[in-house]
């Protein structure tokens, strides 16, 4: 079966493509400026998307559908008439962690709390300007409760005043205040020991933090636009705000948002990592011979590559898919694919006779490096497509950036970078210099050390049949050790440890997404997380357990339903185990019925009639009337809620658990029941995250094998390149828990970028080993170490430098990027050069039918040596191009001839010209095999 159907057509249209370009340069780069112009237009149009928390949200998360029923349910509450935790969503506010500026002190001291409550003062005081001009206070838009403003539970206790914190014994974690009513305090005091007996209330001798808050109304729009000036004249005090004996680490409900965008513009101080790259270019593509050498072209690579970010950027515009935090990384990628392309081509171009014609060469060089460079564009584009499909929002608009600009970058080589090759070989044919464009003499015609070492070369292209320096350590040193048998036995322990690593790491692998990732390191609000993760952490969220259907409570066996869910609630481990924990109108109510003598059995219309007019309008109770929404004819009760109390939320993996299993126990009750908390959005992120990875990777592998199956024209080279992509991937996991990498939105793209990043390390090693001209697997390792060693190390160190930038940000998740981007490219190539040559050396047999043809021809030749067998060749001296032979002969004895790098024949030459005298004694190089 032949499965070069789809390569040799690839060829043929890239040849054809090759002549239009080298006859027609200017006019397809004029072509390439025009496409830019057209699509940089698009970026007038390009959007942020600021909303962080619903992009890293899964799209098709049942939180989703529980968010919209608890909000149409409860749709009629508003924020005049509202307590804190029965809001499922948090309003406009201000908060402060405060802590004492000696650890080892108390704030439950006197003069800590009169510090605090000079803090409060000031705060509450804060005034800004209302849409008419006039004066607006905090008690003017501050949430408020029975016509007061929202208290915070430590200062109610001690009733605002200093002197109270020696005459009252504050009670953890609920206090009761002087009026009967008990407050939770829970939440705002940290640093004190939890109960030794779950729901037992214990007298606090110490405490190390305090939390209060500042709710603000944001019902309609002059509410929202005022709360939203006084949340940063807030900022303006506490930034201000000192103290001898507190700190204050604070937050507003807009403060993660803003950090948000400091992290975005971070990415526009790397400016830095252009000349870096500026840098490696010019070394990379310079040689000693100032003719051949070619820095400005592979400049031209960054250009290109500029060119598609511009233009992929502004084709998001017009199609009006939004920038995010992600996308930021976006033109480090791209930069690193397009100078990978870059060397590509080069080395292609450096593989051509300079004894032929301009188009010749650059068809010759397109027909190779162009099929290269769709196949690693096809296979990267093909991934990241994979991501538009990922129930990520974040994933799925920075999918659909790469798959453009990796598309536009490919197609800029093609219409930018090829006509700037043929400008380069003009350049060549011309011999002048790479920097300075004069023409120069070959080193030998030099007349001085420094015109040798400065200015002279040549256009003989010798590198394409002997290779340059570096690509001759790979094929006479670096194989040969690779070759070893001790190296060999060496390399496959190094796997079995690299691989046994990587597994052991996958199980210490976390996941989810953390607040802190995504603010500056030196932002104040990392101070805020690291303080609420110290004291905050015993006492989780409180969940909405929601009874979604019209129901009648009055019913004993509704009672008893709803009573066991509660109980099994309590009982998990997330829970304290105990009912004190526990928000329940219907459990009150029945016991006000008991209390006041009319337990038992009642109707309906009685049931709600006490509820309504007795209950309800209790002062100790009528926080009730915002867990209960009656029909319109307060008739029956439509929906309730009750609250439960969780703990320990340690981890996000346990956060995910708590709700799976309170989902599961809802399930079961037979009213009508789910489970809701605003931070479900970030919880179902942490269930679907390994799936979401695990189902992108494999598609993406499968899209790979295809791929390499039809592109690559041998069926063994698809099964291996498959298997590195899954070795590469398995690394990659393992070590990011090693290097403390969390599994998240950034190192999911990372990990689909890791298969197409695969197949560019694995696939072409494995096809020139496959189908090396070489009798045995040895000389097969050197002569796919000979040609693909150098742009596997070329186009790997290009990728790291263009990330590099982001590993030097105070942004933790463009470190992320960068970590997960290094063990991609670092495994990578582990694989290509150290891994892959070796295993293919020990496993892959080599006898096909068209290796064993061509070993057979030489053994003939061997046999006939002594006949003076002969063939003919094009050649010419490597010192002096223009002495070329255009038809000579050789007599084949002893040693070997190579043409473009392969061995051609065995013998010792004896060159004679096409009149059967012998050439005079020089370093011949042989350009062409046959005299066509």
């Amino acid at each position: 079966m032949k499965f070069d159907c789809i390569e040799k057509p690839l060829r043929r249209l890239f040849r054809w493509y090759g002549g239009i370009v080298a006859k027609f340069p200017l006019v397809i780069m004029t072509i390439a400026i025009l496409i830019t112009c057209l699509l940089a237009g698009g970026l007038s149009y390009l959007e942020y998307n600021k909303d962080t928390l619903n992009l890293l949200a899964p799209e098709d998360g049942r939180w989703k559908v529980e968010k919209e029923i608890a909000h149409s349910l409860f749709e009629h509450q508003d924020d005049t008439n509202m307590l804190p935790n029965r809001m499922f969503e948090s309003t406009r506010y201000g908060a402060v962690t405060i802590t004492h500026t000696d650890s080892t002190q108390s704030l439950i001291e006197e003069n800590a709390i009169s510090e605090v409550l000079r803090f409060n003062d000031i705060v509450s005081n804060i005034t800004v300007m209302g849409d008419n001009g006039e004066a607006v206070r905090f008690q003017d838009l501050c949430m408020s409760w029975q016509g007061r403003c929202i208290d915070n539970s430590i200062l109610a206790f001690y009733d605002y005043d200093a002197d109270e914190v020696s005459e009252r014994q504050m009670t953890y974690p609920f206090a009761s205040l002087a009026n009967g009513f008990r407050l939770f305090n829970g939440g705002t005091l940290g640093g004190v020991t939890p109960p030794d007996k779950l729901g037992q209330i214990q007298d606090v001798e110490k405490a190390q933090a305090i939390r209060l808050f500042y709710f603000l109304r944001d019902d309609d729009n002059a509410d929202d636009r005022q709360s939203a000036s006084w949340e940063e004249e807030y900022k303006r005090i506490v930034t201000q705000f000192q103290s001898d004996t507190i700190q204050i680490s604070w937050t507003t409900s807009q403060t993660l948002l803003q950090e948000v965008d400091n992290v975005v513009s971070e990415v526009f101080g790397l400016w830095w990592v252009g000349i870096v790259l500026v840098i490696f270019c010019i070394g990379a593509a310079s040689t000693n011979n100032w003719v051949q050498s070619q820095p400005l072209l592979c400049l031209m690579g960054m250009v290109a590559a500029a060119m598609a970010i511009l233009s992929a950027y502004g084709m998001m515009g017009f199609l009006q898919v939004p920038y995010n935090i992600l996308s930021g990384s976006v033109p480090f990628l791209i930069l690193g694919i397009s100078l990978d392309d870059t060397f590509i081509i080069i080395g292609s171009w450096r593989q051509t006779s300079s004894q032929k014609s301009l188009e010749d060469r650059i068809k010759e060089c397109l027909s190779e490096s162009a099929l290269s460079i769709t196949i690693t564009s096809l296979t990267d584009a093909v991934a990241f497509s994979i991501g538009i499909y990922s129930d990520f929002r974040a994933v799925q608009d920075f999918a659909k950036s790469c798959v453009t600009a990796i598309v536009l970058c490919y197609l800029f080589q093609l219409i930018l970078f090829a006509p700037c090759l043929v400008f380069s070989g003009k350049r060549q044919m011309q011999n002048r210099h790479c920097f300075t464009f004069r023409k120069v003499k070959p080193k030998p015609k030099a007349k001085s050390s420094a015109y040798r070492i400065f200015c002279a070369g040549d256009s003989m292209s010798s590198e394409g049949v002997t290779g340059t320096p570096a690509m001759k350590f790979f094929r006479d040193y670096y194989g040969p050790f690779l070759n070893k048998t001790y190296v060999a036995i060496v390399v496959v322990i190094g796997y079995c440890a690299y691989l046994g690593t990587a597994m052991w790491g996958y199980t210490l692998l976390q996941e989810g997404f953390q607040e802190r990732n995504w603010v500056l390191d030196d932002s104040h609000l990392v101070r805020y997380f690291d303080l609420q993760e110290q004291y905050y952490m015993h006492f989780g969220p409180e969940i909405n357990v929601i009874a979604t259907d019209e129901t009648d409570y009055s019913d004993p066996d509704v009672q008893k339903s709803l009573e066991d869910t509660l109980n099994e609630l309590e009982a998990s481990q997330y829970t304290f185990e105990s009912s004190v924990f526990t928000t329940s109108w219907l459990r009150e109510y029945l016991r006000y019925l008991e209390g006041t003598g009319r337990s038992g059995n009642m109707s309906k219309p009685v049931f709600i009639d006490i509820l309504r007019k007795e209950f309800l309008n209790h002062p100790f109770y009528q926080q009730y009337n915002l867990d209960i929404v009656f029909n319109d004819d307060n008739s029956s009760i439509v929906a309730s809620k009750f609250l439960v109390y969780t703990k320990d939320m340690s981890n996000k993996r346990r956060e995910a658990d708590m709700m799976l299993e309170f989902r599961d126990i809802a399930k079961k009750c037979q009213v009508p029941l789910i489970v809701y908390h605003a931070n479900f959005i970030l919880y179902d992120q942490y269930i679907i995250m390994w799936p979401n990875t695990l189902h992108n990777l494999l598609v993406a592998g499968g899209a790979m094998f295809i791929i390499a199956l039809f592109l690559i024209p041998h069926p063994v080279c698809a099964f291996i390149v498959t298997a590195a992509i899954a070795s590469i991937i398995i690394g990659v996991l393992g070590f990011m828990s090693i290097w403390n990498i969390p599994l998240n939105h950034v190192s999911m793209v990372n990990l689909i970028l890791c298969v197409g990043f695969s197949v560019d390390f694995s696939a072409h090693i494995c096809y020139s080993f496959i189908s090396a001209p070489a009798k045995n697997k040895r000389d097969r390792v050197r002569y796919a170490l000979f040609y693909l060693g150098l742009p596997i190390l070329q186009g790997g160190l290009s990728t790291i430098l263009a990330c590099v930038g982001t590993s030097t940000t105070d942004a933790s998740s463009y470190r992320i990027f960068f970590k997960t981007m290094f063990l991609v490219i670092t495994l990578g190539m582990l694989h290509g050069l150290v891994f892959l040559p070796v295993f293919l050396k020990i496993f892959i047999p080599i006898r096909t039918k068209s290796t064993e043809e061509k070993n057979e021809k030489e053994k003939e030749a061997l046999k006939d040596q002594d006949k003076g067998t002969t063939e003919k060749f094009i050649v010419a001296p490597a010192v002096d191009a223009q002495e070329k032979k255009p038809c000579t002969f050789t007599k084949t004895m002893e040693g070997s001839v190579y043409q473009n790098g392969a061995q051609v024949i065995t013998g010792q030459i004896t060159w004679t010209d096409s009149k059967g005298e012998q050439m005079e004694s020089k370093k011949w190089t042989v350009l062409q095999k046959g005299c066509s």
